[in-house]
């Protein structure tokens, strides 16, 4: 009897789909067929292995919060494509940079025709926004962060508890118990609306006492 071994050797040496025997419509050793079929199948696997908070790549190790996947497949997948990028040319890099960059373009322009977050590919997006609120908030939180390690400097949030002027985040110099510094506080005062109301009685001033208020 021919062991599967066997027979997709045959197979492979007459030139045929090596799974179903067919005819080989593309390159490699298996038909279109049956390459949708199997990547039909190994879907629904890694779903199904999701559904049940366990890896859906190795089958084993069990997925924690919003985890995809376990952390030594993540670092397999680096390892992987890591040494891919490392043996290529530059020129086969460049070539492999275009041709993610027009897949994501695609996926960009399919996800706006069909009004689904860019981002995600999941939710709608905000009113007037083409993200989901989720992924704009996400975004913003980390144009922040990265504008904190580049400028070294302090979240809003902490200025006072530093020393620093609340809106321009400078130190504050002698031992004034205000909140801004005095550049920033001229400027503020001089922002303030010109009407009836005086600067000191304004809602605006009022509301501000955090800034003004020694």
């Amino acid at each position: 009897m021919t062991s599967n071994r066997e027979l997709r050797k045959e197979r492979e040496a007459k030139g045929v789909c090596t799974t179903c025997g067919g005819v080989l419509d593309t390159d490699g050793k298996t038909c279109m067929a049956c390459r949708k079929k199997q990547r039909e199948e190994y879907r629904k696997r890694r779903e199904w292995y999701a559904s049940l908070g366990i890896c859906p790549y190795c089958g084993k190790e069990k997925l924690y919060g919003e985890e995809r996947e376990c952390i030594e497949c993540r670092r397999k997948k680096y390892e992987k494509v890591r040494k891919r990028r490392e043996s290529m040319t530059a020129e086969k890099r460049e070539e492999e940079r275009k041709r993610r960059r027009e897949y994501e373009r695609e996926l960009y322009q399919r996800a706006k025709k069909e009004n689904i977050c860019p981002r995600c590919g999941k939710r709608k997006p905000e009113n007037g926004k083409i993200s989901c609120g989720i992924c704009l908030a996400r975004n913003r939180d980390r144009a922040r962060e990265l504008y904190r390690e580049a400028n070294d400097t302090v979240s809003r949030d902490d200025r006072i508890a530093y020393r620093l002027c609340y809106i321009c985040g400078k130190q504050l110099g002698g031992n004034q118990d205000w909140k801004v510094c005095g550049r920033c506080r001229e400027r503020c005062i001089e922002n303030l609306p010109s009407g009836n109301q005086s600067g000191a009685d304004h809602p605006w001033r009022r509301g501000n006492a955090l800034l003004f208020d020694s």
